[in-house]
């Protein structure tokens, strides 16, 4: 056996296996203009390449080694006034994409060699066809009364179209290609669910199951609209479905999903960002320990910290500056507020701990001050109208000093309060004083 013979054919074979993907392109009327080739991961876009086309317009380009295997959108964009460019998959197919008018549209840009790219472009223009006509037999229906000649004409086409539209979506969600994952994120961003539904709660309510059930994380990752979608998803929770359950087992359902250590610890910084911005404070303590447990975050940085700081049901710890010790110092309860004093909400709930101050007193509740000032005389303006005993201040830390990270604290104003066990019963933006002698209480 010639065994010299055998490792050179396994070697040339390997070389063969990591031959780069290339797309060739021809856009002869636009010789001498600058592009960049564009690549997406999450919310970062990376710039593979930068060139100008060159005389005769043809562009050879590779796919660099550090997206070896990529599957997704990429953005091949022309650097000038006018703008415009080319958005193409890659998909591990080597391909060639060729315009010869001076304006490029869907009839003119022809793609050889690649499944990916017509299949995306000839699924779009079938559905919005589709759903063009459907609208308007749902306008021809509002408008004729049932008793009319021409209703019965309107619904059997409208219901037709309802049908026709519902086998390409099952034909799409079928699909093995990155194509029919991406024209799912985008009818995602666009309103527009796996079926045509009679009201837009059940659309909303469609879209939910699609987002925390379905949707493919790994190809939003790289489709370009990672953050629109994790937008819309968090939006349609707050202002159509309203209700903090269905999103509380939408987001754990898709952590659970998520196998990727970088997407699952990009999609928690988003979570921290949507839900500290619409008060869901207390979602994010609901499945904190979850996250934590997980071992799927890279670092807990920045935003991530509010995963490594305090939540409901865990003890609470005596605040740098305090020398009592836990046992002393939550022994009937306590508050501990986060704030600072150019804060407008944070005046609020500060006006009002105030005001209540003398209920909590009278029951031993404690309230224990933490501001994230910057300058010492401001922050003395604040302690003195405060009435109570513990009034701190991570000076010239901020929101990354020595109490704010230790607790997880990412903005103000937030509140925690206490148990009489020494036990955080719950992480808020505002409370009454009713509410927080309730948690006080709470076991």
């Amino acid at each position: 056996m010639n065994t010299r013979f055998l490792i050179s054919s396994a070697l040339i074979l390997f070389a063969m296996g990591l031959q780069s993907q290339t797309i060739e392109l021809r856009f002869p009327y636009f010789e001498g203009t600058p592009y960049v080739w564009i690549f997406f991961q999450g919310d970062r876009q990376d710039t593979v390449v930068r060139g100008t086309i060159p005389a005769g317009g043809e562009v050879k380009l590779v796919v660099p080694e550090r997206h070896s295997g990529y599957s997704g959108m990429t953005r091949w964009m022309l650097v000038h006034q006018a703008g415009g460019g080319l958005d193409m998959i890659v998909n591990g197919e080597d391909f060639q994409v060729e315009c010869l008018e001076r304006i490029p549209s869907r009839e003119n840009i022809h793609f050889r060699g690649t499944e990916e790219n017509p299949f995306m472009s000839d699924l779009y223009f079938k559905k919005q066809t589709l759903l063009r006509k459907a609208e308007a037999m749902q306008m021809a229906l509002k408008s004729y009364a049932p008793a009319d000649s021409l209703y019965p004409t309107f619904q059997q086409e409208h219901k037709r179209l309802k049908e026709a539209f519902a086998t390409i979506q099952r034909g799409a969600t079928e699909s093995p290609l990155y194509a029919a994952r991406f024209q799912q994120i985008v009818d995602f961003t666009m309103g527009i669910a796996d079926r045509i539904y009679p009201t837009d709660h059940e659309r909303a309510m469609a879209l939910n199951r699609f987002a925390t059930r379905e949707l493919d994380w790994e190809a939003l990752y790289t489709s370009g609209h990672w953050g629109g979608v994790i937008h819309n998803w968090i939006e349609m929770n707050i202002y159509a479905i309203q209700n903090d359950a269905i999103l509380l087992e939408g987001t754990r359902n898709i952590l659970n999903r998520i196998n990727n250590k970088q997407i699952y610890t990009d999609f928690a910084i988003q979570l921290v960002r949507y839900f500290t911005r619409y008060d869901k404070d207390h979602l994010l303590s609901a499945i904190s320990s979850e996250v934590r447990q997980s071992d799927m975050l890279l670092h807990m940085n920045g935003a991530l910290m509010v995963f490594a700081g305090l939540h409901k049901g865990d003890d609470a710890i005596v605040p740098k500056g305090i020398t009592a010790t836990a046992e002393e110092l939550y022994r009937n309860g306590a508050v501990v507020f986060f704030y600072d004093t150019d804060c407008g909400n944070c005046e609020q709930v500060k006006n009002q701990l105030i005001k209540d101050y003398q209920q909590l007193k009278e029951r031993g509740v404690r309230v224990i001050s933490i501001a994230s000032d910057q300058d010492e005389a401001t922050n003395q303006r604040t302690v003195a109208q405060l009435p109570w005993q513990y009034t701190l201040n991570d000076y010239l830390g901020g929101n990354d000093g020595e109490n704010f990270t230790a607790w997880g604290v990412l903005g103000t104003p937030t509140l925690f309060v206490v148990n009489k066990h020494g036990v955080i019963s719950g992480r808020f933006v505002t409370l009454t004083t009713q509410e927080i002698l309730q948690h006080v209480n709470s076991n």
